[in-house]
């Protein structure tokens, strides 16, 4: 096999991995911004204790529960914690008439609060850096591209949670009055939409995915109090892609910044030599661009994942 099929294997495995936790990240980005209209600078540090959760339970429970019990705390953890924020921050700040920058300047203080809170702990329990007790196999190879037990685990629970939020926004009462409450929160209240509740289920579902992306991100790299801040980036820019307020856009933007960040990237290392250490810029240029030229993004709200996936599957099964 020819060393560029090999590297365009490797590299489109890990950009459709990651970009499974990009758009875990993301969604949590979108749907907060969607519906509180906060830009929530927080949600790096939800992704980072989802992370330090994973770990822990690692240490105590031992295969094969670990990693579902390990995922299910990583998404309860955090979705406590951003309910219990947004009743001692946002929602009296939002009582008192604070605008989007005001709460957007709150955010990065619940932020930098949440970090160096985790520093404390972490150091004081010396678990400042620790890594998952579940490591990195790799269960199939595609040429020299390597299928891990990450990888089998990451890219269907992305892909389930996907189609159930699909299913939330376009079949339940719920999903319609979250898309009601982004629309229009006052004439959604004015016509009977219980918006306190909305509210909490939207930081539930966006603190649980960030918690669930940490877990699995324990998996992939060693966890330290920084690994939020620098993910969120990678939110942001799927976010982005959807315009803040498409949610399938944003599931596009999360696999275009894996795959500006690993395919694109190793092909630009390969042929120029530029070190991969550069990758970032690549998701800032991601973001600059759509910022300038499409600032709306890439609004796909009639795309039906479940029905696409039907006729994908109905077609190979000919």
């Amino acid at each position: 096999m020819m060393l560029m099929e090999i590297l365009l294997i490797d590299s489109i495995l890990r950009s459709i991995l990651v970009g499974s936790l990009f758009t875990l990240i993301g969604i949590g980005v979108t749907q907060t911004v969607a519906v509180t209209k906060i830009f929530n600078f927080a949600h790096g540090e939800l992704v980072t204790i989802g992370a330090y959760v994973a770990c822990l339970i690692t240490k105590f429970i031992y295969y094969p529960l670990n990693l579902p019990i390990a995922i299910i705390s990583s998404f309860i953890v955090p979705a406590l914690i951003i309910l219990l924020i947004d009743e001692v921050v946002f929602k009296p700040l939002t009582r008192k008439g604070a605008t989007s920058l005001m709460l957007m300047v709150a955010s990065f203080a619940v932020s930098l609060g949440l970090r160096y809170s985790l520093y404390i702990i972490t150091t004081s329990q010396r678990l400042l850096t620790i890594m998952s007790e579940i490591s990195l196999r790799t269960i199939y190879t595609i040429g020299d591209g390597r299928i891990t037990n990450l990888f089998l685990w990451a890219v269907p629970v992305t892909l389930a949670s996907v189609l159930l939020l699909e299913f939330l926004f376009l079949s339940t009462k719920s999903g319609k009055a979250m898309r009601a409450v982004a629309e229009n929160v006052s004439l959604a209240r004015a016509t009977g939409i219980n918006v306190d509740y909305i509210r909490r289920l939207t930081w539930i579902i966006s603190g649980g995915l960030a918690g669930i992306a940490g877990a699995f991100w324990s998996i992939y790299t060693q966890t330290n109090p920084e690994i939020g801040w620098v993910i969120l980036l990678r939110g942001f820019a799927a976010s982005t892609v959807g315009g803040y307020y498409s949610f399938f856009g944003t599931i596009v933007g999360g696999y275009l910044v894996g795959l500006s960040e690993n395919l694109i990237m190793d092909l630009i290392n390969r042929f120029f030599g530029i070190s991969i250490m550069y990758k970032p810029v690549l998701t800032f240029a991601l973001m600059i661009s759509f910022l300038l030229f499409k600032p709306t993004g890439l609004v796909l709200e009639d795309v039906n994942l479940a029905k696409i996936l039907k006729k994908i599957y109905l077609y190979w099964g000919k």
